[in-house]
């Protein structure tokens, strides 16, 4: 089969490798593709909005299947043109695409449908936007029309609010796309995407993801098209989708199938999970971008025969298997993106990140002048990464950004920051399997594996650059806690323990400037027999067992509360290593839950094989 794949970003990279493993295909164009498609696929100079030159090129080359990446030429027609001359294309035709192209058409859509959503208000001028902001505070503002990802703007105050109206409605800042605007009321919870194939009868639901839409950490700075995404996501469970198939996605294929516009393609429902429902942000008519660079390397079977079983209308029939890992994508962007930002900066590194196991390199904005690969856009690649969990793929993901380089190039540094804040400590599962290791691990075993993880400990960098450690954990015995602590020394590194102020309850940090006897509480909290005021130094690192967290990252209950009030007291970046040494696991998760909100995770997980 000849393939002729539309569109020059990431996903089209993407889709172009995802086909290229298929043994039904001898060949795939790209127009116009970019520098990693080339590498896979004959590039063609044909922009992806030039309908009739796409179709004359597919005419000409006898293509068997065309595939449309980006969501302009869906709008334009570009299926109702192909199929006017016989062409088998995989989307929605215009009509269908309009769930997309308007977002007023979707949310009317949504409303008949009895999809569940936002409220909302169709606003056409200022004064009307005005008035709905004198009984709405925190609110959702959206172009009706195409803004690439950008023509939404979520407003704190009445008066964001009305800015963000006015830029629409008269600064048109995205032309009349924005004539007329969309004021949703404000869900809180969290985002999720969930994209299915659809022949207009059948839906069948990718594994869900979750993009990282705001350049900057910590979900900060303004709305991109896209800077990271991890799949599957655990906000999404199985049961979940069942009901998203069940409650949005049928009703809406019913429904564009009795408007006589049956929607055959990739539907992608951006959701908002909010006190465990799921509701509709915005539908989109294609695959999402970087959605797309992490869910298809997870897709096991061959994606050109799920296409053609869609545009056949028979993917009732077809069967979908999923790989049962991880896969999480880095977005690299050029510096000042979204906003003004340049091009041409060669890229060095690609070679180096492509060889880290696991590792895919997907070009957006590049091309290859001069022999150098060079940035040609704003996302400019997105460095994909597959391993057995989200915080090791994420790891495997950024250990490969690590080896690219360009001048002013940027990144997030918290791509999967939800996942793994979520996951890493699950409390029942510790409980269970501690007390499954104690019963099986002799003395001299638990020795060599708190020796083992020690070790580790020592080679972790939030170790490394600490200077005053506050050690809330006793390593299992007093020998060994007095062995970390010489340890410590050695590497002129402070460590304090927990003195109990029996009257206010409260917990200061305590130097041991030497000591005979440590004296252990529950779960190992230590009290010195003899301790002196600590200096008032800041503190580097917090260590304490990993019990103390449960799935959430919150403190389960042990330490008499004084945990929380110490917590409390420390800056809110204050890096913490949880450790539960019987299950040789070492987490490093965040010290408070403002930290959770700054998005400064830092999560490990190390296991140590035993007998």
């Amino acid at each position: 089969m000849k393939i002729l794949v539309i569109g020059s970003g990431g996903r089209e990279h993407a889709l172009a490798w995802k086909m290229s493993k298929s043994q039904t295909v001898s060949k795939i164009y790209c127009a116009p593709g970019n520098a990693g498609t080339a590498q896979i696929a004959q590039n063609v100079e044909i922009q992806a909005e030039n309908i009739p030159a796409l179709l004359e090129f597919a005419l000409k080359e006898k293509i068997d299947l065309t595939v449309v990446g980006p969501e302009g030429p869906l709008a334009k027609g570009i299926v109702d043109e192909f199929q006017k001359q016989g062409q088998k294309i995989f989307g929605p035709t215009k009509a269908a695409a309009m769930i997309e192209s308007s977002k007023i058409y979707a949310k009317e859509l949504m409303k008949k449908t009895g999809v569940p959503t936002a409220g909302y208000r169709i606003i056409s001028n200022i004064d009307e936007a005005i008035e709905f902001a004198q009984n709405h505070e925190k609110t959702v503002v959206k172009a009706d029309g195409l803004a690439a990802g950008k023509g939404v703007f979520v407003c704190s105050t009445k008066q964001e609010m009305l800015a963000a109206a006015n830029m629409f409605l008269q600064e048109k800042i995205f032309g009349e796309t924005s004539g007329k605007i969309i004021i949703e009321e404000f869900l809180e919870g969290e985002e999720a995407s969930v994209l299915a194939f659809c022949d207009g009868d059948t839906a069948k639901l990718m594994v869900p993801s979750q993009d990282h839409k705001r350049a900057f950490d910590g979900d900060n700075g303004p709305n991109t098209g896209g800077m990271g995404a991890y799949a599957p996501t655990p906000i999404v469970p199985e049961k979940m989708q069942k009901e998203i198939e069940r409650e949005i996605f049928l009703p809406v294929l019913l429904e564009l199938k009795k408007r006589q516009t049956p929607f055959t393609g990739v539907l992608y429902a951006g959701l908002m999970i909010s006190k465990g429902k799921p509701f509709v942000l915005e539908f989109n008519a294609r695959f999402g971008d970087p959605e797309t660079q992490a869910i298809l390397p997870l897709l096991e079977t061959d994606l050109v025969k799920i296409m053609l079983s869609c545009t056949n209308k028979t993917l009732a029939g077809q069967k979908i298997e999923w790989n049962k890992k991880t896969a999480a994508c880095v977005v690299i962007a050029s510096g000042g993106y979204p906003q003004n930002f340049e091009k041409g900066k060669t890229i060095s590194g690609l070679n180096e990140a492509g060889k880290i196991d696991g590792a895919i390199v997907f070009h957006a904005g590049t091309k290859k002048e001069n022999g150098k690969i060079v940035s040609n856009g704003g996302r400019v690649l997105g460095v994909t990464a597959i391993a057995g969990t989200v915080f090791e793929s994420v790891q495997k993901a950024y250990n490969a950004v690590e080896k690219i380089s360009f001048e002013n190039m940027q990144y997030r540094k918290d791509i999967g920051w939800r996942a793994i804040s979520k996951t890493t400590i699950e409390k029942e599962k510790i409980r269970t399997l501690i007390n499954h290791r104690r019963n099986r691990l002799s003395p001299h075993e638990i020795r060599e594996k708190s020796k083992a993880i020690r070790e580790k400990l020592f080679e972790l960098p939030e170790f490394k650059n600490a200077k005053n450690i506050f050690c809330y954990i006793s390593f299992s015995s007093e020998v060994r806690t007095i062995e970390f602590i010489e340890k410590c020394a050695k590497l002129k590194k402070k460590v304090l323990v927990p003195v109990v102020d029996k009257n206010s309850n409260e917990i200061t940090p305590a130097e041991y400037p030497g000591f005979d006897r440590l004296k252990k509480g529950a779960y190992g909290i230590m009290e010195p027999a003899v301790a002196k005021e600590f200096p008032k130094e800041k503190i580097d690192l917090v260590i304490v067992p990993g019990i103390a967290f449960d799935e959430n990252c919150n403190r389960i209950g042990f330490g008499k509360g004084y945990f929380d009030k110490f917590l409390a007291k420390l800056e809110p970046a204050t890096p913490t290593i949880a450790l539960a040494f019987d299950l040789q696991i070492v987490a490093r998760i965040p010290a408070s839950e403002h930290d959770i909100k700054m998005k400064k995770i830092i999560t490990e997980k190390m296991e140590i094989e035993s007998k």
